[in-house]
């Protein structure tokens, strides 16, 4: 529930939310087996080099090319996780009110999109 409302997102992005607990769950070493979930199935250190923020603002460059040369050609995002590749990500696109995936896209981990109060 906190990372929903930390998103600003509503109940129908649970999955979401809940995919990414886990995945933070198997990084992190368990008390009765001294190593992470991950290890233990894998045989694999985790990396976390690809771990962002749940919620964060993301910018995804849009499909085909732009109208004008000087023109924003990008969509301002939710982050939702990644999708079946670590190299793609799905995010909630604000503008459209769409779930979305992109493979090109910049992170902005220090922005978030909390309610106002």
């Amino acid at each position: 529930r906190c990372m929903l409302h930390n998103a600003n997102l509503g109940p129908e992005y649970w999955s979401f939310a809940l995919i990414h607990a886990v995945k933070i769950y198997n990084m992190l070493p368990h008390s009765a087996t001294g190593m992470t979930p991950h290890f233990a199935f894998t045989n694999q250190r985790p990396s976390i080099s690809n771990m962002h923020i749940w919620g964060c603002r993301v910018y995804a460059k849009k499909l085909g090319s732009r109208p004008n040369k000087l023109d924003n050609h990008t969509s301002t995002g939710i982050y939702l996780g990644h999708a079946a590749t670590d190299k793609n990500i799905v995010f909630y696109d604000i503008h459209t009110r769409k779930i979305k995936t992109s493979t090109h896209i910049v992170f902005d981990d220090a922005n978030f999109t909390v309610p106002a109060a």
